[in-house]
């Protein structure tokens, strides 16, 4: 069992298209704010409790805004994931209502392909088998 099988198997989830990540509350004389589905909550834990945060993630990805996080994510190697998955972990403190749009517009998913991309590549070196 690879370490990172329980988090690859939220994939799933965030491959279909009739999740309700969460929703915005609104109540007569306060803020609104945003609660999450217990689904993405447990993802969002599994994530904190993983090796894929990065304390220094602010400086190791240096970019201003999660758009252009999202252009890289193919392309990302194990370090800039686990520093977008940080970004994206912690942000919500700043930015209510990340989680749900970073699920939605599918930025999850992308992410978790890519981190299972990189864990079923052969290590270098590492033999073939041959079928």
């Amino acid at each position: 069992m690879g370490k990172y099988d329980q988090i690859l198997e939220y994939i799933s989830y965030f491959e279909l298209e009739s999740n309700e990540y969460g929703k915005e509350v609104f109540n007569p004389n306060t803020m609104a704010y945003w609660t999450y589905n217990n689904k993405l909550k447990s993802f969002m834990r599994c994530i904190s409790e993983s090796d894929l945060m990065r304390v220094d993630y602010l400086s190791f990805i240096d970019m201003p805004n999660s758009e252009q996080i999202t252009e890289e994510i193919e392309l990302a190697d194990i370090e800039l994931l686990k520093a977008m998955f940080t970004y994206y972990n912690r942000q919500e403190r700043f930015q209510e209502g990340l989680w749900f749009f970073t699920a939605k517009d599918g930025i999850f998913l992308r992410l978790l392909k890519r981190l299972q991309e990189i864990v079923n590549k052969p290590m270098e070196g590492e033999c073939q088998q041959s079928e």
